[in-house]
């Protein structure tokens, strides 16, 4: 018995933590001190808990002893296990610590996020993942998982339960050994989810503030577009060279970054013989020349596609950003005008409200100079092959830096003072430009700050590394 138990929980102890249970009728009500929460457990059920009394029925039948069963549950962060007389079904609970305080304070967008990539991360740790979903607990806001795992004695079934609470990561797992999981065993499992009583009030998120749309003008190229309403500037942890300006959502769950490059005073003079800063627009790169950027910048194999908004052409891309256990998707514009590489970056998922203000925006720009196709470039213009500077945001970093700046519960302010911090971009990456070799500079009376290889004295931009020698205040 003890040797089938083994194997069968085998699979649970995986690097992420799942939610918790709940039950019905005729049940126990049991606290678990280290998670400052009471749960239901069926009265016929043979429970192990790390408090568990020496002449607990539990240990004899599982062929435990109270050192076995305390060694067995602290290895695996368990704290709960418990299963039916005919051990078919069985019900535990693990914890880990977590930096966030609380999953209330994600909003349902993100949420959306995290269910949409979890799946790769049971996949390597051997589950399966047949469906996902969230649930609201009267106190917590959980992640609903039906999941399945090959083992040596066939398939394992299971339904999760995941939530954050009190800097918790806490799970509810209930398996069937006896089959796919029926309709009696999920409704066995959301009673008993909703049996849960913590210890503390949640952590809620302040009500989204309303702002009116206003008018952003980048004062180098004299660019706009107009902010829709409820987005608000940000603010850059530190200067970056093509990443002007950060716009996010008023309700935390989506960014928008925008930023320009004056790529054309980075040519030479022969590079830009036969054509004009004028004519110097997207049509100017080549469809491999695309998808190397594309490639560059994460996008699956190079993909990208040409379209058109608001009368202009740009490069649209899907890329991600990797947040283990997470990814989170990133949709990026670019367009040439005017000799000016510009970037808009949308970070949030397709969340359609704010997905939709993104393509407000984008319909809003007006470029210094019409960006219109132009394939008559003349001469033997040298078409550059760069990847653009990219600022990836991380969704739940931000939303856990403003989770710190507002009061909470007692219960969590103990631990507010040595939960890390996080900077609303501290996880951003800068891709730099790559550029090929081109002519040395004829006057040279600088150095790059970056580099150090010798510039000419009217280049705003380094030659070789693409740095921004006057870079804007």
């Amino acid at each position: 018995m003890k040797k089938r138990l083994f194997s069968l929980l085998l699979f649970l102890v995986i690097w992420i933590a799942l939610p918790s249970e709940g039950f019905a009728d005729n049940n126990t009500i049991l606290y678990l001190t280290d998670l400052g929460m009471t749960i239901g457990i069926p009265d016929d059920y043979y429970v192990l808990t790390r408090d568990i009394s020496s002449s607990d029925p539990a240990l004899s039948f599982l062929g435990f002893t109270k050192a076995d069963c305390i060694n067995y549950l602290e290895s695996s962060n368990f704290f709960l296990d418990a299963v039916d007389p005919n051990v078919t079904t069985e019900i535990v609970v693990r914890m880990t610590d977590n930096d966030l305080p609380d999953m209330n304070l994600l909003p349902d967008a993100t949420i959306d996020v995290l269910i949409s990539s979890i799946s790769d991360v049971y996949s390597n740790n051997g589950l399966s993942v047949t469906s996902m979903d969230y649930y609201q607990h009267k106190q917590a806001k959980f992640i609903e998982l039906n999941i399945n795992q090959e083992s040596d004695n066939g398939n394992i079934y299971g339904i999760q339960y995941y939530t954050i609470y009190d800097y918790k990561a806490i799970s509810v797992t209930l398996h069937s050994y006896d089959g796919h999981v029926s309709d009696q065993d999920k409704r066995q499992a959301r009673t008993i989810i909703d049996s849960i009583v913590f210890d503390f009030s949640p952590v809620t998120p302040e009500p989204a503030k309303k702002t009116d749309s206003f008018l952003y003008t980048d004062t180098e190229t004299k660019t706009n577009f107009t902010v829709p309403a409820n987005w608000e500037q940000g603010e850059l942890t530190k200067p970056r060279n093509t990443i002007d300006v950060k716009f996010e959502s008023t309700d935390g769950e989506a960014f928008v970054l925008y930023g320009s490059t004056d790529f054309w005073s980075q040519l030479t003079a022969s590079e830009r013989a036969g054509t004009s800063r004028a004519k110097f627009n997207l049509s100017a790169l080549s469809h491999d020349e695309l998808k190397e950027i594309a490639s560059d910048l994460g996008s699956p194999y190079g993909a990208y596609k040409r379209e058109t908004i608001g009368g202009i052409e740009y490069c649209r891309l899907e890329t991600s950003y990797a947040d283990e256990p997470f990814s989170i998707p990133i949709t990026v514009y670019l367009t040439i005008s005017d000799g000016y590489i510009y970037l808009f970056q949308f970070s949030g998922g397709n969340a359609k409200a704010h997905y939709d203000d993104f393509v407000q925006l984008l319909n809003s720009v007006s470029y210094k100079a019409n960006n219109a196709s132009s394939s008559s470039s003349g001469g033997n213009t040298m078409i550059v092959v760069l990847t653009v500077f990219v600022l990836i945001l991380v969704i739940a970093c931000t939303i856990i830096a403003k989770s710190k700046k507002r009061s909470t519960p007692v219960a969590l302010s103990n631990k507010n003072n040595s939960a890390p911090t996080h900077d609303s971009d501290r996880d951003s990456y800068e891709i730099s430009k790559v550029v090929p070799a081109r002519e040395q500079p004829t006057s040279v009376d600088s150095q790059c700050p970056a580099c150090g290889r010798e510039v000419s004295r009217e280049s705003k931009f380094c030659p070789f590394c693409g740095t921004k020698l006057n870079p804007k205040e």
